[in-house]
């Protein structure tokens, strides 16, 4: 998963989240109510087939690139040796990947969420609540469709473990054995989760976005954070390019401006692992909130920030998964909420982070 996905799919957690809390904080002030009816189950509608064969599907624009076969089976595609380090110690540092259909790739996964809360209605005493989730996976992960940038459409996961849990024991979240299909789309609302045919419940999707995107982000990395027509040394560090972000995160909050995002890239350090040389690439980047999309009218951002830190090593020959990523999330919000009897106040912090491990099953 790209490093722009990644932030993507954080931002659509943290809009979730702050919309369901001012909704709350109305609905609690101006009475009771009945809750809504929940909202129909997804259906697939059929089972996953296999992807279709070889070529460009022009409706869909989803490029598929079979493995290639030996006696039905298929094989990890054959890659060139590493090049020699350069001379002088400055590598290209080229961040977009295509996804390598048909590869197979055992991971290990961790995701954390941790979020507190404190809200005060009108003449009230201020009320905290705190959450915690943990989703573990492991399994094997195999692209089965890529579109015409390299971006993964579908994919497929044969799930070993996976589990949640909050303060108590680790829960089963997908049955051991079950097949997931994570379906991306440019609307995140579009993509899907299936596991064994069927899309899976509102609380497993959550749960699930812990750890992946169904959404695709046209942002290339390279445009944000990368450095391919500049080859860096260890230790350098360079200035994000703000306007794609700006564009990305425009919808979420209104009136963001490339003043309100700061960042850097990192190059750490080169890495060796199975004879393989790697590129260990750190993003650190900090936003200023000024306003958040649909909350109720006449909501005031007081004080917001989001704190956003991916970080992984890049092979430096293209096609090899990176063999350990991470990423941590802070956001920080202090709002005021009109309802009928006063403002409402609400000051709420959440905090994420994910690591996966990775090595190919051929290796």
């Amino acid at each position: 998963m790209s490093m722009v996905a990644r932030v993507s799919t954080d931002r659509f957690v943290l809009a979730l989240a702050s919309l369901a809390l001012g909704a709350c904080l109305v609905t609690e002030e101006t009475g009771p109510t009945t809750a809504p009816a929940a909202a129909p189950q997804e259906t697939s509608g059929a089972t996953t087939t296999a992807p279709p064969p070889a070529g460009t599907d022009a409706t869909a624009s989803v490029i598929v690139q079979p493995p290639e076969v030996t006696g039905g089976v298929a094989q990890r595609p054959t890659l060139p040796p590493d090049p020699p380090p350069p001379a002088d110690g400055r590598y290209p540092i080229v961040l977009d990947r295509p996804a390598q259909v048909g590869v197979a790739v055992r991971f290990e996964a961790r995701g954390e969420k941790r979020s507190r809360q404190r809200r005060q209605l009108p003449g009230g005493q201020p009320t905290d609540m705190t959450e915690l989730l943990v989703v573990r996976m492991a399994g094997v992960h195999t692209v089965l469709e890529i579109d015409s940038t390299g971006d993964a459409v579908r994919s497929q996961i044969e799930v070993a473990s996976c589990t949640a849990e909050g303060t108590g024991r680790p829960e089963p979240l997908i049955p051991a054995g079950a097949t997931l299909v994570i379906e991306t789309a440019v609307r995140p609302a579009e993509g899907r989760f299936l596991v064994n045919g069927s899309a899976v419940s509102d609380r497993v999707r959550e749960h699930l976005k812990i750890l992946f995107s169904a959404s695709r982000n046209p942002t290339s990395d390279d445009d944000v954070f990368g450095s391919p027509g500049r080859p860096r040394r260890v230790g350098e560090r360079w200035n994000v390019t703000v306007a794609p972000m700006v564009t990305a995160f425009a919808d979420l909050f209104p009136g963001l401006s490339p003043g309100d995002i700061r960042g850097r890239t990192t190059f750490h350090g080169v890495a060796q692992q199975a004879g393989r040389t790697y590129l260990d690439i750190g993003v650190d980047i900090t936003m200023r909130i000024r306003q958040v999309a649909n909350l109720p009218p006449g909501t005031r951002v007081v004080r917001g920030t989001m704190r956003m830190r991916p970080r992984g090593l890049f092979s430096v020959t293209p096609g090899l998964p990176a063999p350990r990523d991470t990423m941590s999330m802070d956001s920080e919000l202090d709002m005021r909420i009109p309802t009928p009897a006063g403002q409402a106040s609400l000051q709420m912090t959440i905090t994420e982070s994910r690591e996966f491990t990775r090595v190919a099953s051929s290796e």
